[in-house]
């Protein structure tokens, strides 16, 4: 489905992600940016996923540690929106379908029972 971009409210939103394990076996939570497509009943598609941070191995010491490059990760991001603007439409066959705004209409229609169907898979 075709969906002009003057419908829409696109921007770059971010989510956090397991970049990996340091040397000691700690997590390193990173932030990944993407684009993401909101129409006026409140549905949501997103493309991209531009990684923050970037897995260094230190071969004399052996060390692995995360450089930081959300700066870079933003630029793409940020690059990637301003075509999507230019082309004036977005075909939703290529995004994801993310979760509708909370308490819109989209959100009653299904994303309320989606909401439910997961807390019961990961409650208990």
């Amino acid at each position: 489905m075709f969906i002009a971009t003057k419908t829409l409210d696109l921007g770059i939103v971010s989510d956090i992600y397991s970049a990996g394990f340091t040397t000691d076996g700690d997590e390193f939570i990173a932030e990944r940016y993407f684009i993401c497509a909101e129409d006026k009943d409140g549905n949501r598609y997103a493309i991209g996923g531009f990684n923050g941070a970037k897995k260094v191995y230190d071969d004399e010491d052996g060390e692995v540690f995360f450089k930081d490059i959300r700066e870079e990760a933003k630029a793409l991001a940020d690059r990637l929106l301003v075509r999507i603007q230019e082309a004036g439409v977005i075909n939703t066959e290529f995004w994801r379908e993310d979760r509708p705004v909370y308490g819109s209409k989209a959100y009653q229609q299904y994303g309320q029972a989606d909401d439910v169907a997961w807390e019961k898979k990961f409650a208990a």
